[in-house]
């Protein structure tokens, strides 16, 4: 056999095979194209259509279901680290020793109250309306009130006991734990 005998078998051979795919792609298309068959597509597809905008539904619900999640994960993580932070002030706070500080040490922890009764939405002008707000929850409201009264004398320079500032921080201090609950 003759390399000229050789293509012209291979050249034959790819005719016949390209004319078998036409003929293959010929009778699809007759198939396709008949009235049967054409209303067989269009429900077939009709109903991909149908299925396809279902996915699509359910992966846009997904996608916001996520993003709420991942919304409420990021506040429980924020409010973790404020939670934190308030711990580790409140740790600063109980350490008292001489009155000046016992008296910063008061002042601040009624500011650190001020912020977890804002965080827990009681928004109020001041610390006494906060206290009005929140009164279902706090169990000590009359004492708080009473420390709030003697937060006030001590801010404007009055001197105070140091065992009665001591009481008077450990009920800020409790408050602050029990609404954040530590």
């Amino acid at each position: 056999m003759t390399q000229e005998d050789f293509f012209n078998k291979i050249f034959v051979f790819l005719k016949n095979l390209f004319y078998y795919f036409l003929e293959i792609i010929k009778n699809i298309y007759h198939f396709l194209i008949t009235p049967s068959t054409l209303n067989f597509l269009k429900i077939f597809f009709l109903f991909f259509s149908f299925l396809l905008f279902l996915a699509i539904l359910i992966l846009l619900r997904e996608i916001e279901f996520l993003n709420k999640f991942s919304q409420e994960k990021k506040k429980k993580i924020t409010l973790k680290k404020k939670k934190r932070e308030i711990l580790f002030q409140i740790k600063k706070l109980e350490d008292n020793p001489n009155k000046e500080i016992l008296r910063k040490n008061i002042i601040k922890a009624e500011e650190i109250l001020c912020q977890v009764l804002k965080e827990d939405g009681f928004e109020g002008e001041n610390f006494s309306e906060q206290l009005e707000q929140a009164g279902e929850i706090i169990p000590n409201l009359k004492d708080l009130e009473k420390a709030h009264s003697f937060k006030e004398k001590i801010e404007k320079g009055e001197d105070f006991d140091e065992k009665k500032g001591e009481i008077i921080l450990s009920i800020y201090l409790q408050t602050i734990r029990l609404l954040a609950n530590f």
